[in-house]
């Protein structure tokens, strides 16, 4: 009874163990950037190119998260759009358009931000393409990689329920 009561009690507080949210920029990283499986990262996309441009960002293919929750920012002018996307063979995401709305207007800064949901552990690539750079989309403007990891949180509890086990049961 003792041993089922601490296991209720590890877990427990285990679940209680809260996510964070993780605000980055879609830019040069410098390396991988590591997120806790089940928390939320959210990507900020930025433009410098003044007039209308048409882009992706992506999960790529195999990758183990998925984006949501795409919002235009105003700075993507007022005919700005975010419209899911998915194909075969590349990944699924949004496709992104910044128009400048009235002509003339720049479109520049932060336009849109994308929520990027860790779901399993492993690694995932999230791509940013713009055929203003690249109009044959052979090469993506940017690419942040992405590392899931376990909550250390959730490990470090049960890992201390696991040695209070051990302990009791000498």
């Amino acid at each position: 009874m003792k041993k089922c009561l601490i296991l209720m009690l590890v877990l427990g507080m285990t679940s209680m163990a809260s996510a964070v949210v993780v605000d980055a920029g879609l830019n040069p990283h410098g390396g991988p950037l590591d997120v806790v499986v089940g928390t939320t990262l959210t990507i900020t996309v930025t433009a410098g190119l003044d007039g209308n441009w048409l882009g992706y960002v992506i999960v790529d293919e195999g990758g183990v998260g998925a984006l949501g929750n795409a919002l235009v920012l105003p700075a993507a002018g007022g005919m700005g759009s975010a419209v899911p996307y998915a194909e075969a063979g590349w990944g699924v995401g949004y496709n992104l358009t910044a128009a400048e709305n009235p002509p003339g207007t720049a479109v520049v800064g932060n336009q849109f931000t994308v929520d990027f949901m860790s779901l399993d552990l492993g690694t995932a690539l999230v791509s940013l393409w713009n055929d203003a750079a690249d109009p044959t989309y052979t090469t993506p403007v940017d690419t942040l990689a992405i590392n899931v990891i376990p909550e250390p949180m959730t490990i470090a509890l049960l890992g201390l329920g696991s040695l209070f086990l051990l302990r009791r049961r000498k």
